[in-house]
């Protein structure tokens, strides 16, 4: 396959193809940094000095972890509204619930 063939065929993709190979292709690649920068380690260590309950360190992992996955739900066309509902179900929004689903996660 030539360079100009594979631009024509690369053209008439759908560029929600294009969005999806860069989040395959950059998760390795985030993932590496993350490991290099060894972030979950401090993280570890910052949480387990903090005195921070189990649940309140849960929620902010959830806060971050829906930082990182909205824009990409909002780009493969979720609706915004109805990806909150699931999320907020699935969380329950009760701090008890959130402190139960801690309490089962630890081993």
């Amino acid at each position: 396959m030539t360079v100009e063939g594979f631009q024509e065929r690369a053209a008439v993709v759908d560029p929600r193809v294009h969005d999806e190979f860069l989040i395959v292709m950059g998760a390795p690649v985030f993932g590496y940094s993350l490991t290099i920068s060894r972030a979950p380690d401090q993280l570890l260590q910052w949480s387990g000095g903090s005195g921070l309950e189990n649940w309140q360190i849960l929620s902010m992992i959830l806060l971050i972890t829906l930082s990182l996955t909205f824009p990409v739900v909002s780009k493969l066309g979720y609706d915004p509204i109805w990806f909150g509902v699931v999320v907020v179900k699935l969380v329950d929004s009760r701090p008890d619930a959130l402190a139960e689903i801690s309490r089962l996660m630890v081993r």
